[in-house]
């Protein structure tokens, strides 16, 4: 597995607070968030050079996909 799906997760994981949500909950809001990071990443696109096909762009598809399966 590719690690920086891990790293983003852990990260927004970090930023969740619990707030009385039990771990499943607070799983989800945090993989729900490392998903939109990576998907504005991947809107940027354009500014980046990370045309559709790239090795850039499928990198950060890959990611995604490795994160959808956190």
């Amino acid at each position: 597995m590719m690690e920086k799906p891990k790293e983003l997760f852990g990260k927004m994981l970090a930023q969740v607070p619990y707030n009385g949500k039990n771990e499943e909950e607070v799983r989800i809001i945090a993989k729900r968030c490392a998903l939109v990071a990576v998907d504005e990443f991947l809107i940027f696109n354009e500014n980046l050079y990370l045309n559709y096909g790239s090795i850039a762009y499928q990198y950060w598809q890959d990611v995604k996909e490795e994160i959808e399966k956190l």
